[in-house]
């Protein structure tokens, strides 16, 4: 848990057996969030396996974080397509986005669709969160790329993005950015489904 007022963080050591997705899953549901490591060319199945279970089967959210490198969560990018993962992330990082100095909303067009940031900016008022929205139109590498190279450029060390929001028609047709995202970060991404 992470408490606002004071920025402690409590966490817990838990050791058990079995297929560690089905461990995750169950041990997860009284958990606030699940923080795992990116996958990488060493573990990357078994890994997304459990990344797959966690957001899947637990209900929770997922921070997932590079194997090196200092973390740091001073400025925030929030992947929006207006999806209910979208809000659904959005709202398990609230502690993240109102301790970050700059928070940078990267709002998908692609396919002459969009959606609306309204009442996405009059949460964040709510909550007292400075914004910057950012239009990010993805080319031919994909929406993944894009929506990496454009966090990049705004200078995001965090990122904040529903997982898997398209259908799995859409994903085979156009690929899936959560998969893209989650293969290719290099900084921490807090998903949720």
């Amino acid at each position: 848990m992470f408490d606002r007022l004071s920025g402690d963080v409590a966490m817990s050591w838990i050791e058990d057996s079995g297929v560690e997705g089905q461990v995750l899953a169950v041990r997860a549901c009284r958990a606030d969030m699940i923080v795992l490591g990116r996958p990488t060319a060493e573990n990357e199945a078994a890994a997304l396996m459990t990344l797959n279970a966690g957001l899947m089967q637990s209900g929770r959210p997922v921070l997932m974080v590079p194997a090196t490198g200092p973390l740091s969560f001073k400025h925030v990018a929030v992947f929006w397509n207006g999806s209910p993962e979208a809000t659904r992330a959005v709202t398990a990082g609230l502690a993240f986005l109102t301790s970050a100095g700059t928070v940078t909303v990267l709002r998908v067009e692609e396919e002459e669709w969009f959606a609306p940031t309204e009442d996405l900016e009059a949460f964040f008022a709510h909550h007292g969160i400075s914004i910057a929205v950012v239009k990010v139109m993805p080319r031919s590498g994909g929406t993944g790329a894009a929506l990496l190279a454009a966090a990049v450029e705004a200078g995001a060390d965090m990122m904040v993005m529903g997982a898997y929001t398209r259908s799995k028609l859409r994903q085979l047709i156009l690929g899936s950015v959560t998969g893209y995202v989650v293969q290719n970060a290099g900084m921490p991404v807090l998903l949720s489904h």
